[in-house]
């Protein structure tokens, strides 16, 4: 057990600056999904909901809808089960890896890991229930007891069965498996499933437990007569008698609720409501309601539930005249539509998200996710309301891209081809019968086959894009309409040409992602056009899986994740294997003189030895921010950020020393002007404020900007100063022209976490001068700070 505390923070050491950063909270930013609600609980006056797998607070009194995040003391992100402990003033949650949190009213939060610390990830919860001091734990081995009040786990009891709920009332432990409810006597052989009791022959919906006994909801089975439907309330046993049976209601019940001394069950058309003070006795009866899967009572008198649709839905129950009115009341809909960021990139403003990727392991088909944010709000392409040829199934987004002539309109390469969206809705659909899109090799005719990636517009407004497993791999949709197909002898028949890049200086770099047994290699591609889409005699190409690098041994590519371009020019590649470098892509073409480089950081150990960058580690997103700076995420080991030339590692971030919500990077993006990088993992999206600004060309008093300022005692974050030149020398002084802190601006910006460089502590209230000098002849300037 261990206190978690609402504020994490940790000291880093930035190359260019002569003082340390704080990695505080106030730079982290959650971007996460609340759409889909799938639980709801109360705690009187606070509302709970879980939306997609996280968490969120409605306040009954003054309707604010707060986002509870891992910033805010949760372990992490995932939550699979929720529920309120009236007993014990507090929320338990269950996380997808069986980690515990225990949230109370104060927002104290206590986490319990020795579940997910000692199971080896070999438990898979299926249900969660509490009952006064108990949570109970349903597995597909068995059942795990927690006393909430000790923050305990009371035990692991594994039946080698495959429990659907459990349940703890009075001292019995309680063990759906299939439709037989079986008990055993908390102080007996619990371990032992022999010892274990068949509570009845009945078979069994659902249970809940209540004070001394527990809720048995009868499901309608062939050979359940009419008049054995119904809810039943088992009291507690005594000694080893069987628990003694109440039929409260005849109806047909599915699920059950309790909050606030009330108890719901709900079926599909009818509410049941019994007032807890007596547990066997109907209070009210409502009749042709709607279909629910999970409801709560706040104190208000409001009733909460959760429909099909998974929407949270307000009702006003009226216990005198048993009635159920639904109210105007709407929590939820807010961030990204799914918290699903496979490949980011921002055009202008706006960030784009492409929430698919091509799953070759599990076989998992995403939803068609397709969304961009424009710094204020969300926005999503439509994923129903049309019908696609041959009733293709609409799945799996992998690219996203916005015209350049037109900020409404949008194209969308997934598994049904290549898709054009605007404020319509869907304009046109691009597939093997009206464009030169093929379905992969072996699926001809298949409309689900069609693969498009790696969507990109080039200066003069023409549409890139690649085509899975087909004899021409690359595609142009031209400005005016037409198509121009490439179907070059070394990049033909290519099974995962994931990534397309167009750099700077017009060539065009692919990304083949894997080597397959069927024929499929890892490897990367450039085109060199010479300008002319349509005119190939001109044209210069070549595929490598891997080349000799500066010091003569080979690399080879493994698993090729990312590319992206950095500010001089060169090409970065992330593969599972590491980092390589194409610092002359002037060469590329050459067979003989071509090398990659592989930075390599010094050990700094006294000798002359160096290590290459990362190897061994999985790359699989690279961004460059304004200082040239590369931040590289990894499956696994979070984020790298690493010098410009890539010879010194900078920083490591990770779930351990930040917000970061998985150490598992699938995607990196930098919003060019704010310094903002949006950072997309395998559980969702969140950023990091970078504070790394562009550079300017030359330095005067408009130019360059200080925030905060003032500092304010309570300000625990750094002062950024902007609008300075590439590596300008900064200097901070006092009144008295006592030096206080130097380095150099990393882009166009330079922090200072208001101390002293000499002893490391704050600085005093005061005045103090940043005097910043260009290194290349951009002139000087000088700003004023103002410390409370």
């Amino acid at each position: 057990m261990k206190k978690i505390l609402l504020v994490i923070c940790f000291l880093f050491s930035m190359l260019h600056m002569a003082v340390a950063d704080n990695f505080d909270h106030s730079r982290w930013r959650m971007y996460l999904a609340y759409h889909d609600v799938t639980a709801v609980a109360s705690s009187g006056h606070t509302l709970y909901g879980l939306y997609n797998g996280n968490l969120l607070s409605y306040d009954l009194d003054d309707a604010t809808v707060r986002f509870i995040e891992k910033s805010d003391g949760l372990s992490e992100k995932g939550i699979r089960f929720m529920d309120y402990s009236e007993e014990n003033g507090c929320l338990v949650l269950l996380y997808d890896n069986n980690n515990v949190d225990f949230l109370y009213d104060d927002g104290t939060v206590v986490n319990l890991p020795q579940i997910k610390n000692y199971t080896d990830g070999d438990v898979h919860p299926t249900g969660m229930t509490l009952n006064q001091k108990w949570a109970a734990i349903s597995t597909e081995e068995g059942v795990i007891v927690l006393n909430i009040p000790s923050n305990e786990v009371k035990g692991y009891y594994r039946l080698g069965k495959d429990v659907r709920k459990a349940a703890v009332s009075g001292n019995e432990v309680y063990a759906l498996i299939g439709d037989d409810l079986y008990r055993c006597n908390m102080h007996g052989n619990i371990y032992d499933f022999s010892m274990w009791i068949k509570v009845t022959e009945l078979p069994t919906e659902d249970i809940l437990p209540y004070g001394e006994g527990i809720y048995q909801l009868v499901a309608s089975r062939p050979g359940v007569e009419m008049s054995e439907l119904g809810a039943y309330y088992l009291r507690a046993p005594q000694g080893t008698e069987k628990n003694e049976a109440v039929r409260v209601t005849d109806i047909w019940v599915v699920m059950g609720a309790k909050a606030n001394g009330e108890i719901y069950l709900s079926s599909p058309n009818h509410l049941v409501h019994i007032n807890g003070s007596e547990p066997e006795k109907v209070q009210g009866f409502v009749r042709n309601v709607g279909d629910f899967t999970n409801m709560t009572y706040s104190s208000d008198g409001s009733m909460w539930m959760v429909d099909r649709q998974n929407k949270l839905l307000r009702y006003h129950y009226d216990a005198v005249n048993n009635t159920l009115q639904e109210e105007e009341s709407h929590v939820g809909g807010y961030g990204p539509r799914r918290d699903l960021c496979y490949d980011l990139h921002y055009t202008g403003n706006r960030l784009l998200v492409a929430g698919g990727r091509m799953d070759y392991f599990n076989g998992v088909q995403f939803p068609p996710t397709a969304m961009y944010f424009d710094q204020e709000q969300w926005h999503f392409l439509p994923e129903t309301g049309f019908t696609l040829e041959g009733n293709g199934w609409y799945r799996n987004v992998l690219s996203v891209a916005q015209s350049p002539t037109s900020a409404s309109d949008f194209y969308v390469g997934c598994m049904n081809g290549l898709l054009h969206f605007n404020e319509s809705g869907l304009v046109e659909q691009f597939h093997p019968k009206n464009s030169p899109l093929h379905e992969s090799k072996g699926t001809e005719g298949d409309p689900n086959y069609v693969i498009v990636d790696g969507l990109c517009f080039d200066p003069a407004g023409n549409l890139w894009m690649t085509n899975y497993a087909t004899k021409k791999s690359i595609h142009v949709l031209k400005k005016d309409g037409n198509w121009t197909s490439y179907a070059k002898p070394d990049f033909t028949n290519i099974v995962t040409p994931e990534r397309l890049l167009i750099a700077k200086n017009g060539q065009i770099w692919v990304t083949s992602r894997r080597t397959t047994n069927g024929g499929g290699t890892a490897g990367l591609y450039s085109l060199d056009i010479n300008g002319t889409v349509d005119d190939e005699s001109d044209d210069r190409s070549f595929f490598r899986t891997g080349a000799a690098n500066q010091d003569g041994n080979m690399c080879v590519f493994d698993e090729l994740n990312t590319i992206c371009e950095d500010l001089n020019g060169q090409i970065w590649i992330g593969c599972r294997n590491g980092v390589f470098v194409v610092n002359r892509p002037d060469v590329w073409f050459s067979h003989d003189r071509f090398r990659l480089y592989q930075p390599k950081v010094p050990r700094n150990d006294g000798t002359n030895l160096a290590d290459y960058l990362l190897t061994g580690i999985n790359v699989s997103a690279i961004a460059v921010d304004a200082g040239n700076r590369k931040w590289i995420g990894t499956i696994g080991s979070g984020i790298y950020v690493v010098s410009p030339d890539g010879t010194e590692v900078l920083e490591h971030i990770s779930m351990e020393n930040t917000p970061l919500l998985s150490d598992n990077i699938l995607s990196l993006a930098f919003h060019t002007t704010t310094g903002e990088l949006m950072i997309g993992t395998d559980i969702g999206l969140c950023s990091y404020q970078s504070h790394v600004l562009p550079a300017v060309s030359s330095m005067d008093k408009n130019t360059v900007k200080v925030y905060p300022n003032p500092v304010r005692p309570d300000f625990q974050g750094n002062v950024v100063i902007g609008g300075l030149t590439d590596g300008a020398e900064v200097k901070i002084v006092t009144a008295g022209s006592q030096l206080v802190a130097r380095g150099n601006a990393v882009g166009g910006s330079f922090e200072w976490n208001v101390c002293n460089m000499m002893n490391g502590r704050r600085v005093a209230s005061g005045v103090y001068y940043v005097l910043a000098a260009s290194v290349n002849g951009g002139g000087n300037v000088a700003a004023k700070i103002v410390v409370i």
